[in-house]
């Protein structure tokens, strides 16, 4: 399955007759969800196992745990596409066991 470019499905979703003149422009959310999924499963070498994506009036909230410093902002990067407003990110680096200390 292709996933299509949420521009693309945004505009359609725009097009739709009937719809509330109040409601927001740019992207639903689902779209935003499935893009900004797909961009963080295309990451090579991210592990994004213990992570939560969640959209909600185009605000994405990062949940969860990484393995290094430098992920968590990679993350909130991808993340941080056309369409959304804010990224809220609640990452932690998950505790290491054991410390050495050279």
């Amino acid at each position: 399955m292709v996933l299509e470019d949420w521009q693309d499905r945004a505009s359609e979703h725009a097009s739709q007759p009937g719809r509330s003149p109040d409601a927001r422009s740019g992207p639903a959310d689902r779209v935003l969800f499935a893009v900004i999924t797909q961009r963080l499963d295309n990451e090579h070498g991210l592990d994004v196992s213990d992570v939560e994506v969640v959209v909600r009036d185009a605000e994405v909230t990062l949940n969860g745990t990484v393995k290094r410093k430098p992920d968590k902002r990679r993350i909130e990067d991808v993340a941080d596409i056309d369409g959304v407003r804010n990224v809220q990110n609640n990452l932690r680096v998950r505790d290491s066991a054991h410390w050495t200390f050279l």
